[in-house]
């Protein structure tokens, strides 16, 4: 098996019920809640994907006071990238971006499918632009004016 597939095991395999944060977001307009998330799978992918977050920002917050040094170092003759911290922290942060990424296709890809037939005919009629997971783990449908909204979820930032 792959690196990243024994490391989501593992992961997952050391997340118990208990430690699961419960999200506590509340229903925003144009929200339709449509079920509630019960795999405790999906829930612990949840729970490993803010995980990641977290580490990916106290990563970012621990290092960049030494950014601007190496970024001399980088663009001098003497640059290798074995011994270059910012080409460590770079490498390290896009494997944890991917580990983010995947994680993310994951879960919703997991939440879309506990949707019942009857909410995903809701979702077409309604003229839903995705999902959404909300207050003590409510899925919902929704639907936003903004356009800024579908331009930063298009990108996968979090809204």
């Amino acid at each position: 098996m792959s690196v990243l597939m024994n490391w989501l095991r593992e992961e997952l395999g050391k997340i118990s019920e208990n430690e699961i944060e419960v999200p506590n977001h509340e229903l925003e307009d144009g929200d339709k809640a449509v079920g509630t998330l019960e795999s405790v799978e999906a829930r612990k992918i949840h729970e490993l994907r803010n995980r990641v977050i977290r580490d990916m920002t106290r990563q970012l917050k621990d290092v960049s006071h030494k950014m601007i040094d190496a970024i001399e170092e980088e663009v001098s003759d003497d640059h290798n990238p074995a011994t270059c911290e910012r080409c460590t922290f770079r490498r390290q942060l896009e494997l944890l971006k991917d580990k983010k990424d995947m994680l993310d296709k994951l879960f919703w890809s997991c939440v879309r499918h506990e949707l019942s037939e009857e909410a995903r005919i809701e979702s077409d009629k309604m003229g839903s632009d995705g999902v959404g997971i909300r207050k003590d783990w409510q899925i919902v449908l929704t639907k936003r004016e903004s356009t800024l909204g579908g331009i930063l979820l298009g990108f996968g930032l979090p809204i």
